[in-house]
């Protein structure tokens, strides 16, 4: 029979190993739960990574379309200045020639009042 020291001693043995064993789970546990919280983390900074490039490339998009469309607007201003360049001459000479159709009908009507006195 087994004496009532021993039992004492294997009880506590028992208990010993019991807790070392538990100790020892609970460290493998914290292990595994860090790995996963680092795996996340990783996952999700990743992902933020992601969708940083993506937007950073469309606002480099963004600006090359707006630069594109500045440039256009640049070119359609100057065409439309030498535009109106053009009429402003084109005005001109045309204003310039009805003055000298105005002149020409007054001297007209001088003659044709002249003659009919005669």
């Amino acid at each position: 029979m087994i004496s009532g020291e021993t039992t004492i001693t294997l009880a506590l043995l028992l208990t010993v190993v019991s807790a070392v064993i538990s100790i020892l789970n609970f460290i493998d546990n914290r292990k595994k739960h860090l790995r996963n919280e680092t795996h996340d983390d990783t996952a999700a900074f990743t992902t933020l990574v992601v969708k940083l490039e993506t937007m950073q490339d469309s606002i480099r998009d963004l600006k090359s379309d707006m630069q594109n469309s500045m440039s256009d607007l640049k070119k359609d201003l100057i065409s439309v200045k030498n535009d109106l360049n053009d009429f402003r001459e084109r005005i001109k000479g045309v204003e310039t020639k009805v003055q000298m159709l105005s002149q020409r009908c007054d001297q007209l009507e001088i003659k044709r009042v002249y003659e009919k006195e005669k």
